[in-house]
Formats: structure tokens, C-alpha cells, sequence
């Protein structure tokens, strides 16, 4: 299957432990958290996961939904839906960013490997419920989003 990226415990931990931390300085409950982009959504699958250890540890830890889109364009999206435990099933909604940025208006959007000679950015900072993004992926190099 395709693969764009590995996501290691440390990494899938860690972005958690940020999400849940933002939150409140966020000032909003629940955060709604929205990938776009998220291929077979692997990475919202951990994260929720990860999201639910840390409540379960903590019971006053804020509220954090997290929701997953990806246009299928790529046809990435079923490509991880066989059942079994690393099984996002339907997990990602097939939605094209600027859809999903709506119909969710999220706070805080993350958005892994843009694809390459395209940017985002400008349709999530007009999304007027954003209060924050994430971009994961190579910043100098030219193999995602709009090299500088």
C-alpha cells in the first residue's frame, strides 16, 4: 500500500500531548481537530487513540474531537479500510479540503504532506473558525506543498 510517512509512537505521542495542550489556551471545549488531507487517515487514528490515553489517564483533560477528510483523488483513502486492529475503516470522509473546512469549521487543522506545487494555507487562514494549523511534511526541499 502507499505510504507517505511513518508515524512513530514518539511522534503520534507527542502531537497529542500539543493538541491537549493547546486546547485550553484555545479556549474553546471540545477543540474540534480537523486532518485534511489524511489519506487512509492513519495518523487521525492515533492521534484518537493517543487523545483517549491521555484522558483516560487524566479524567479533567479537555475535551478534543478529531476528524479526518481527504478528497480520494489519489485513491488513498481505502487503502488501509481490511478490517483488523490498524484498520481506519471509515474512518476519513471523502470530502475536498475546502468542503470539509466548512461543513466541520474546525479550530485547529492539520495538514501532512500537502501534495507537491500546492498550498493550502490561504483557504484554511479564511476559514473563520481556525484558530491554529499544523503543517507536517519537508519545508525547504520541494517534495510538498509550494516550495518557497
Amino acid at each position: 500500500r502507499t505510504q507517505y510517512e511513518v508515524l512513530t509512537r514518539e511522534f503520534v505521542r507527542k502531537l497529542a500531548e500539543y493538541v491537549r495542550d493547546r486546547a485550553p489556551s484555545l479556549g474553546v471545549s471540545p477543540l474540534r481537530v480537523l486532518e485534511i488531507g489524511a489519506g487512509d487517515g492513519r495518523l487521525t487514528l492515533h492521534l484518537k487513540r493517543q487523545l483517549a490515553l491521555l484522558r483516560f489517564a487524566n479524567k479533567d483533560a479537555p475535551l478534543v474531537e478529531v476528524r479526518a477528510s481527504d478528497s480520494g483523488s489519489r485513491g488513498l483513502h481505502s487503502s488501509s479500510s481490511a478490517p483488523g486492529p490498524g484498520s481506519t475503516g471509515d474512518l476519513v470522509e471523502l470530502l475536498d479540503y475546502r468542503d470539509a473546512l466548512r461543513r466541520h469549521r474546525p479550530h485547529l487543522v492539520i495538514c501532512c504532506w500537502q501534495p507537491m506545487g500546492e498550498d493550502w494555507t490561504a483557504d484554511i487562514r479564511a476559514t473563520s473558525s481556525v484558530l491554529e494549523y499544523l503543517l507536517v511534511g519537508e519545508m525547504d526541499g520541494g517534495i510538498c506543498g509550494h516550495p518557497w
